[in-house]
């Protein structure tokens, strides 16, 4: 779906094991150099499956994961990492966090949850058309 500048992408976050977890969404296309606002709504209800939103360079996943795992206080994503675009705070169960930004230039780019473990299973693909 395409989005204008003043749109905002509503994306849950769900399951509540490991073998549930998933984006409601597995592809969102928008403008490239546009403002976007994501709204990220958990939907999980088991208190260990708080999520997260992370715009990322394609391919990068594992990179990404691994390298916010020690960094818990910044949201499971390490700071200034080259491969992040964007991403939100951690929303706990039943929590809504938003994040504001400018969408890259036109390409193929990813978006994953970043909290530990579950990057392989939380992802999707971010279009810039």
């Amino acid at each position: 779906e395409e989005v204008s500048a003043t749109d905002t992408i509503e994306i849950s976050g769900m399951g509540n094991t490991m073998a549930e977890i998933k984006f409601s969404k597995d592809r969102i296309s928008v403008a490239p150099k546009t403002m976007v606002t994501i709204a990220l709504t958990n939907k999980s209800t088991n208190a260990s499956m708080p999520h997260n939103f992370v715009v990322i360079e394609k391919g990068k996943a594992n990179d990404v994961g691994q390298a916010g795992v020690m960094n818990a206080d910044n949201g499971y994503v390490k700071p200034n990492d080259i491969n992040v675009i964007a991403h939100t705070a951690v929303a706990n169960i039943g929590e809504t966090v938003y994040l504001t930004f400018e969408t890259p230039a036109a390409g193929e780019y990813e978006f994953i949850c970043s909290y530990p473990g579950h990057w392989s299973l939380m992802k999707g693909d971010f279009i810039v058309e």
